[in-house]
């Protein structure tokens, strides 16, 4: 690269960066004190436990989110505020990771393009302001498929290792990322018969390395539950995407609050999950032939549609409630972004040139998407997705489109999933406003006996 072009790199990253932390400073000052929301109580206290005691209470999910925030809390000795500030720090990671993937393989202006598209997200600064996983996972997952670039194009052993380090770090935080290290395997191994023996290696020592990272976790469980697990929340999710809707239609939103009560007054794991396990199960036998098929509609359907975080926040004036005006504005610019950038995105992964990388990608999305189809999704779900997209979505905008005998055939495959996620933005425009399933009939509840 020449020296020009080092400085035009440089220039560009920087200014999305100072960029990215100006939107995030205006987020912090917007989200100001306010009660915890949801799982928010439950990471914090956690946190607060770790910071106090030294322990992880309980095993329902795995300690990553809530050890970084104690780990926080602990250098700092400040108050949540700290955190806030620490993860709009950490999500500039975010920025830079998918430059320089982008930069090396497309060019630095398909690159700052990316790289805008993540600094700018409504979706990703709103995060980095609530205390949910989701900024810690993304992090994660942008790191994951940067190092599995860089391992790609060097081919060094020390990269195995690194990008191991990473997944293992990702599946302390969020366990499915454990089901997924073999296909972050796979991918590594496919290519040149020649190259076969040293990248099998590299599989191995990637896959041994985040094992070992899991590893203390799964023994302190196994003492405590006398199984090696990552988390005791396997059949719950499972039984929350079984619940049927509030209004008997497909896509209509299921009400789950007798459920969580349910298995939240049940002190022992096992049998909280046994509980799930058998309200799953018997939801799953009485929609039969057809639960699958449903399932991945609707799944799909909650997992990209046009709803947030961010609206929920602004709608029940947790957020911005002095300045609705300004509230419904950011809404806006967040579906505006989120619609943009989503299709783009999934033009680029069919159409734009990226190899091993490219594969890693597609597969982390489809990896999502199953798990969500056999558990339940909601749009918390897709944010570590965002920057994934995000990632093609640059190259996609300075048209870098691949040539080849499959061109046709990536063109169709383009075309039928951007239209499928024009249907569920659609669809979902009553589910963003807020006003749908106002007053739904009630329906036979799943937990009543001989249910």
């Amino acid at each position: 690269m020449s020296e020009r072009a080092q400085r035009r790199r440089a220039f560009a990253l920087g200014a999305l960066l100072a960029l990215a932390l100006l939107l995030r400073l205006a987020a912090a000052l917007a989200a100001g004190e306010r009660e915890l929301r949801g799982d928010e109580g439950y990471y914090v206290g956690a946190a607060t436990e770790i910071r106090d005691h030294g322990t992880h209470p309980g095993a329902f999910r795995p300690p990553g989110y809530a050890a970084f925030v104690a780990a926080v809390l602990w250098l700092t000795g400040d108050g949540l505020g700290a955190v806030r500030w620490a993860q709009a720090l950490l999500s500039l990671v975010v920025v830079v990771a998918v430059f320089d993937i982008a930069q090396r393989r497309f060019g630095t202006g398909p690159a700052a393009a990316s790289a805008l598209l993540c600094a700018t997200s409504p979706t990703l600064v709103h995060y980095t302001q609530t205390f949910w996983s989701e900024t810690l996972v993304t992090t994660g997952l942008c790191l994951l498929v940067w190092s599995f670039d860089v391992l790609d194009r060097n081919g060094r052993t020390a990269w195995a290792v690194v990008t191991g380090l990473v997944l293992g770090l990702s599946a302390l935080t969020r366990e499915m990322y454990l089901y997924f290290a073999p296909l972050v395997a796979l991918c590594l191994v496919l290519g040149p018969r020649d190259q076969r023996r040293r990248r099998v290696r590299h599989g191995a020592l990637l896959l041994g390395t985040s094992c070992l990272v899991l590893l203390p976790w799964a023994v302190r469980n196994y003492q405590a539950y006398g199984r090696f697990e990552l988390s005791t929340n396997r059949w719950y999710p499972i039984a929350l995407g079984t619940l049927p809707a509030r209004d008997g239609t497909l896509l209509g939103l299921p009400d789950e609050r007798r459920l969580i009560a349910a298995y939240n007054e049940i002190d022992d794991p096992a049998a909280a999950e046994e509980m799930a396990r058998g309200l799953a199960v018997t939801q799953i036998v009485a929609q039969q032939p057809w639960w699958i098929f449903r399932k991945a509609v609707r799944s799909t359907y909650f997992l990209f549609a046009p709803v947030s975080q961010l609206t929920r926040f602004v709608e029940r004036g947790w957020l911005l409630a002095d300045h609705p005006g300004y509230g419904r504005w950011l809404v806006r610019a967040e579906l505006a972004h989120y619609v943009v950038l989503m299709l783009l995105g999934i033009g680029g992964l069919w159409l734009v040139p990226g190899g091993r990388t490219q594969l890693l990608v597609a597969a982390l999305v489809l990896f999502h998407l199953a798990i969500y189809v056999i558990a339940n999704a909601n749009h918390r779900f897709r944010v570590p997705l965002l920057p994934l997209f995000a990632l093609y979505a640059g190259p996609m905008a300075y048209l870098r489109i691949a040539r080849g005998p499959y061109q046709r055939a990536r063109m169709f495959g383009a075309a039928a999933c951007g239209a499928a996620f024009v249907l569920i933005v659609g669809a979902g425009g009553e589910l963003h406003t807020g006003r749908r399933h106002a007053a739904e009939p009630p329906v036979a509840d799943p937990l009543d006996d001989g249910q």
